[in-house]
């Protein structure tokens, strides 16, 4: 009976061979399939010993149907909504919406396929042609960005809204390049700010939006007035040297209300002013009070005069200096003082130079932070933590502002206003019936509130601007509150043509869906009229490394098994967004075709259907050698 049984499960394996070689040319056309090959495998009598090299075969055996993950060619569509993955992955399928709270899925929920034909549910979700959902990581709740999260209801996707409604103005940036060589309008030209006259030096308009959506005209008017002192402290206690911000500045932290803005401890103060005297240490020598020795005698008559060592100074003052002589007698000086316990080395060959500080005498000096930005600044001393003042020329610029021609701070009774209105006193020229909203104060072309930022975020540790507050009018003549904060804060002053480096606020009128985009990162996105974009999603993938133990379960999906790993297996399954790691890109607007070869196909069927034929005679045979046997008996 065993040759009948051999030649049985040639018959039989052979015919599911067929069958498998058959599904192969019926699905040639079926977008993302992938072909089956039927794996043979002989099988012997079990014998005492396994290294029986004369065991006798009892026939063939299945081992598995072989689908190797081998890439379809990519075909154009006209759909957007058709999907191809291009490379590795799989498209990650939700059968049904659970019941309960939103949340991680059953993995038995989950099907996976390459076929990205893909349509709208009656509820806006994005379905395959079996109902089954396409599923990936959310937006956030503005859709201006994708997320991480993927199990927010439950990973589907949703293609944009059809509206897009807007939204009012909360925030608006202008970041201006003013031209530092512009004319000022001063307190002796005597002229007040007219926009109808064009007293003022630039101006630059924004588009913002009110509740209802409804576009309105900012304007933004930069007038610069005179110059004006601008005080810097080094403290004596070491933290740097401070100075107050803007009237118009808000800290980004709380911490900082109410606090000075302190530059880098480390900044250098460099002075400019050429000296009256320079001479070189003859031998090096620590004083307190008393006569040290130059190789030289100073160009100039020094006595009274500061002394400065490697160009910083020392504290002291010379207190004699005998015709000229080299050998001077030095007496601590006063604003500022020596610092610490008075003690300074002069080693030999250090530079010494002597200046003139006395009465109104002033140093030019440059303060120069770690950063590189350089001010100039006139005072007494460079000694760190000297405890005194040093001044500086501050450009100053006035900001009016109006919506619709609306101007705020016009009158007391206006319904616009804002909450920095610069006082008569900050104003440089006769009175005006228009009140700049806020007042700039530049130095060394930079806005004084922006000189220092955070070192972690970046960001200045004070912004200058303004709120403001105005109840506008729409078309059908009704009114609405429009309440913004108006960001001036990376406005800087340079010798150069006005321009606008920034401008952009976050208001946004309603608008009609013109387009759905996918990107090659899976991104899902509404295009609106003027071309505002809506992120709904990004499409996730899923590739396993044994795709081959995955289970097909009709209609051009695939199940997880354990073999082939589930997305909660530590290893061989790789979940993530398109484009990254091992992960393919998507095309849309494209299908793959199935990887079946037509012309292998017939080929292996021919073959096939050969082997069965010869696997009949081998039955025939043993049909034969029955008949002869029973005659044999009988």
């Amino acid at each position: 009976m065993s040759n009948y049984n051999v030649a049985y499960s040639g018959l039989d394996n052979v015919s599911k061979a067929i069958d498998a070689v058959s599904n192969n040319i019926a699905n040639a056309s079926t977008v993302g399939y992938k072909s089956g090959q039927w794996v043979f495998a002989d099988q012997f009598m079990k014998a005492t010993s396994t290294t029986d090299a004369a065991r006798t075969g009892m026939g063939t055996q299945n081992l598995s149907v072989r689908r190797p993950m081998i890439q379809g060619a990519i075909a154009n569509s006209t759909n957007p909504l058709d999907l191809a993955i291009s490379g590795n992955g799989m498209f990650r399928l939700l059968q049904d919406i659970p019941q309960g709270s939103e949340g991680k899925v059953s993995p038995e929920s989950l099907f996976y396929t390459r076929n990205g034909q893909f349509s709208v549910s009656r509820d806006g979700f994005i379905v395959n042609e079996n109902g089954m959902y396409l599923t990936g990581y959310q937006p956030d709740r503005y859709g201006k960005a994708i997320t991480d999260d993927i199990y927010g209801n439950w990973g589907l996707l949703k293609v944009p809204e059809a509206n897009y409604f807007g939204n009012k103005t909360g925030s608006s940036v202008i970041s201006a390049l003013l031209d530092s060589t512009s004319t000022a309008f001063t307190s002796t030209t005597s002229t007040p700010f007219d926009p109808s006259q064009n007293t003022f030096n630039n101006k630059t308009s924004q588009t913002i939006f009110d509740n209802d959506g409804n576009a309105h005209t900012l304007d933004v008017y930069y007038r610069r007035i005179a110059d004006s002192t601008f005080t810097i402290k080094s403290e004596s206690d070491g933290t740097g040297y401070t100075y107050a911000p803007s009237k118009s500045s808000t800290p980004y932290s709380a911490a900082d209300i109410d606090k000075k803005i302190t530059l880098n401890a480390n900044s250098v103060l460099r002075v400019d002013t050429a000296p009256l005297a320079t001479a070189a240490v003859g031998t090096t020598v620590t004083i307190g009070t008393g006569t040290f020795a130059l190789d030289a005698n100073p160009d100039a008559n020094v006595q009274g005069k500061r002394v400065f060592l490697n160009g910083v100074d020392t504290g002291y003052v010379v207190q004699t200096d005998p015709a000229n002589n080299s050998a001077l007698t030095l007496a601590a000086g006063t604003s500022p003082s020596p610092s610490g316990n008075g003690n300074v080395t002069f080693n030999q060959k250090d530079i010494v130079t002597f200046y003139d500080v006395s009465g109104t005498n002033t140093l030019n000096m440059t303060l120069v932070t770690p950063d590189g930005h350089e001010i100039l600044v006139q005072g007494k001393s460079n000694m760190p933590s000297s405890g005194l003042d040093l001044t500086a020329v501050e450009s100053r610029v006035e900001v009016y502002s109006s919506i619709d021609d609306q101007f705020f701070d016009h009158n007391a009774t206006s319904d616009y206003f804002s909450n920095r209105q610069a006082s008569q006193a900050e104003m440089q020229v006769s009175a005006s019936a228009y009140k700049p909203v806020t007042v700039m104060h530049f130095v060394g072309g930079r806005n004084i509130d922006a000189l220092v930022t955070d070192p972690l975020s970046g960001n200045p540790k004070f912004r200058t601007d303004v709120t403001l507050s105005a109840k506008v009018t729409n078309q059908a003549l009704g009114t609405s509150q429009l309440v913004f904060n108006l960001d001036l804060t990376d406005t800087t002053m340079q010798s150069g043509p006005f321009q606008i480096s920034k401008s952009y606020q976050d208001g946004e009128a309603f608008a009609k869906l013109s387009n759905l985009t996918i990107d090659n990162e899976g991104r899902i996105a509404g295009v609106y009229g003027g071309g505002r974009v809506q992120y709904v999603g990004q499409i996730a993938l899923v590739h396993f490394d044994a795709f081959e133990a995955m289970a097909p379960v009709g209609k051009n999906a695939f199940a997880a098994t354990v073999e082939s790993g589930t997305e909660d297996s530590a290893n061989g399954v790789y979940r993530g967004r398109p484009g990254t790691g091992q992960l393919g890109e998507i095309r849309s607007q494209a299908l793959e075709s199935s990887n079946v070869d037509l012309s292998g196909e017939l080929v292996r069927l021919m073959i096939l259907q050969r082997t069965y034929s010869a696997n009949s005679q081998s039955m025939k045979a043993v049909d034969q050698v029955m008949r002869d046997t029973l005659q044999m008996i009988s």
